[in-house]
């Protein structure tokens, strides 16, 4: 026989014991008497009828079920009722003593004036069709039952046995189970289910089934990563399932059955009954198809991040390779400028100051040593890229073949016309592309390496295609069809079919009003009625943390939530966490993200302007000081190491810090001063004079005593030898 358990004894208690200790707001919320029911209350004879009385009302709302023969009522729940009532909560156990016709026709009176209802069989109907659009979303037994029990409350129908609940959540939730199977699994065909049944059978030439070569999951990122992924989700595709069944389930249920699908062996599956092994199949198909959809697209975001990457390392080990002999030209050229300086001021000949320095002959060969090192203004990482198109064109011929990408928005429509132009040329085995090719997604960068005069550069089109796409799924500019990650914003609302179909329908399976006129007066009603329980609570001085005097409402402010000894407590736990340079953890981020405008700032793009930008700076300071500066600290406190190298040869020691103090003056004080408190021994903190409007003056002087008190010390940089 069937069990119709749902819950567990302690998941059963929860809903049928009244809690010993409750909080104001709840004995607020559930056992507050309105006018009219005080009113009501105290039509009865006797104080212990008048508080019994109360209580069973207040039962019925929480937790729902009439006052039990001889129940123990917590004291709490007396207390508060006595209260509204004027009436010792010593006198309950005076109540129905020795006459349990009393509490029964309380109960019955009760229902009669406050229109709480029995469960009965047109109960049952009636939660079975409201539970339903519940139960197609989940199976969890104590979500259905929790869902009827709140439902009962509103709708006052009294709570019967627990055993009644639970077979009612489990009828509907087996109603809902048969639904989603076949919505799922309608239309199916006998072939279809053959299909079906195969991928439980192992595999021609192989040791695995076909259920378990789809669970396998992605390899290291490579191109035969990508042919492996795309294997699978072509099979799937092939089989020509309606697998578009499965929008019509709820996103909860979809998911348990392919999570059913993904972990039960091929044995187990194929022990279920037609209907649910079918239904979990087509689930488990659905599902992955999206998955290996979105890991295709993965596979190729981190191919494309790899090329650029590795484009970058080649652009940086031929400045550090060159560094050294860039730098031997710019300090003997800024002796031949001093020495034209000087030629000019002392009206020497030119040439014999230069011949001082450096031989002609040996002057000539530097200039040509420059041109070969010097790289056009706009020079970048991508001009290293076209040897590396090759590796691309292993995978993006099946990746172009194999989705169908659409846009949803107008700055997409070049891009979708120029990965649909190249589809049509590698099915076709043309090269060379036409004039009129769409180019408007070729941003700035990749212009010059795609529009030449000679005409489109097909190497460089391809590649500023695919790196757009990337860019584009990433914005949602561009989707895809069959993926979870990248599907269009539409999926994720009602076909407009059914819409249209339920708009129609008067039962609309929403839990408010469809009428907003209707749905205002109710909410208007339900504000009146707590607003009137609220003034009343108020007027008795019995609405907890809140008084009413000389006509002021005042509330009681909170207490402090944070215990003393916390801020000590926190200072120790972040002394346990290892010391990170916030440049570091720059650095690491900018590896993730490729985003290289720090702050706002735009960073140095080659080794010609890290040596403008220290250079220029110290230019600057020396005419303003008329000093040297001996430090350097860049505007975006981002370093590589041709830049601490290079700043190294120039004689200047880079210098950057390990306490963000302001985060540019935007901390407050307290924020200003919890920063300066994490400082250890050598740190240095960043902190910004130039805004007066901030706290750090104030959070500055607040921290320094503190820190003094402690035994630190403030020193001058030029005093130590920096590590």
């Amino acid at each position: 026989m069937p069990t119709y358990d749902l819950l567990s004894p302690a998941q059963r208690a929860q809903f049928t014991e009244v809690p010993g200790e409750m909080s104001n707001r709840e004995l607020t919320r559930y056992y507050t008497l309105s006018p009219e029911e005080i009113e009501v209350v105290n039509r009865r004879r006797g104080a212990a009828n008048r508080l019994g009385f109360a209580v069973q009302l207040g039962y019925l709302r929480f937790p729902g079920r009439p006052l039990s023969p001889q129940e123990k009522v917590p004291l709490p729940i007396l207390a508060h009722i006595g209260r509204q009532l004027g009436i010792s909560p010593a006198v309950m156990q005076d109540y129905a003593r020795g006459r349990d016709t009393t509490r029964r026709e309380h109960l019955a009176e009760i229902r009669r004036t406050f229109g709480y209802r029995s469960f009965t069989l047109r109960e049952y109907r009636e939660l079975s069709r409201w539970l339903s659009p519940i139960a197609m979303g989940t199976d969890k037994g104590i979500v259905l039952v929790e869902s009827l029990i709140q439902e009962m409350r509103n709708r006052k129908i009294i709570i019967p046995a627990m055993y009644a609940v639970e077979r009612l959540g489990w009828s509907v939730r087996r109603r809902a189970e048969n639904r989603v199977y076949r919505q799922l699994t309608e239309d199916l065909t006998a072939e279809q289910c053959i299909q079906l049944d195969q991928l439980l059978t192992v595999r021609k030439g192989g040791k695995q089934t076909y259920l378990t070569w789809l669970r396998q999951p992605p390899g290291s990122v490579s191109n035969k990563s990508f042919h492996e992924i795309m294997d699978r989700r072509d099979y799937i595709r092939d089989l020509q399932l309606p697998l578009d069944n499965a929008r019509q389930v709820h996103q909860n249920r979809l998911t348990q059955l392919a999570r059913e699908g993904s972990r039960y062996s091929a044995q187990h599956l194929a022990r279920f009954n037609e209907r649910r092994r079918y239904a979990t199949l087509m689930a488990f198909l659905y599902h992955t198809y999206a998955a290996l959809t979105d890991q295709g697209l993965e596979v190729h975001d981190k191919l494309i991040g790899r090329l650029f990457n590795r484009g970058e390392h080649t652009h940086k080990d031929q400045f550090q390779r060159d560094g050294k002999m860039i730098n031997e030209k710019v300090r003997l050229y800024a002796k031949v400028g001093k020495a034209l300086i000087s030629a000019r001021e002392s009206e020497q000949d030119p040439y014999e100051l230069l011949q001082s320095i450096i031989t002609w002959e040996k002057f000539i060969s530097t200039v040509e040593e420059a041109e070969q090192l010097a790289r056009p203004a706009d020079f970048d990482f991508l001009d290293l890229l076209n040897s590396r198109y090759h590796q691309l064109r292993k995978y993006t011929p099946r990746l172009l073949n194999s989705y169908d990408f659409r846009a949803s928005a107008a700055p997409s429509a070049s891009l979708l016309e120029a990965l649909q132009l190249l589809k049509e040329m590698n099915v076709t085995g043309k090269r060379k592309l036409p004039d009129e090719a769409p180019a408007a997604f070729v941003k700035p960068r990749w212009e010059k390496h795609v529009l030449r005069e000679e005409g489109i550069d097909r190497h460089y089109y391809e590649m500023c295609a695919l790196s757009e796409l990337r860019n584009h799924l990433r914005s949602g500019d561009l989707w895809v069809t069959g993926s979870r990650q990248y599907k269009d914003f539409d999926e994720y609302l009602l076909p407009l079919e059914m819409w249209a179909k339920m708009k129609g329908d008067p039962s609309l399976p929403i839990a408010a009003p469809v009428d907003v006129d209707r749905y205002l007066e109710e909410r208007s009603r339900k504000m009146e009625e707590e607003l009137q329980k609220v003034g009343e609570l108020i007027r008795k001085d019995q609405l907890p943390d809140v008084t009413l005097t000389n006509g002021k409402l005042r509330i009681t402010p909170l207490k402090k939530a944070v215990p003393d000894g916390v801020e000590d407590l926190t200072r120790r736990a972040y002394d346990l966490l290892p010391r990170i340079k916030l440049t570091d953890l720059l650095v690491e981020v900018d590896g993730w993200t490729r985003f290289r405008s720090v702050y706002g700032i735009r960073g140095t793009a080659n080794l010609e302007e890290v040596l403008d930008e220290i250079l220029e700076n110290h230019r600057k300071i020396n005419a303003i000081t008329g000093k040297q500066p001996e430090f350097f600290r860049s505007g975006t406190a981002h370093y590589d190491d041709v830049a601490v190298k290079a700043a190294g040869e120039l004689g200047i020691q880079v210098v950057n810090y390990d306490i963000l103090g302001d985060a540019g003056g935007t901390y407050n004080s307290y924020q200003v001063k919890q920063a300066l408190l994490r400082s250890r021994a050598g740190s240095i903190a960043l902190l910004h004079m130039n805004q007066p409007g901030s706290g750090t003056c104030a959070g500055v002087k607040e921290a320094i005593p503190i820190l003094r008190e402690q035994g630190y010390r403030f020193v001058k940089l030029g005093d130590y030898s920096l590590r």
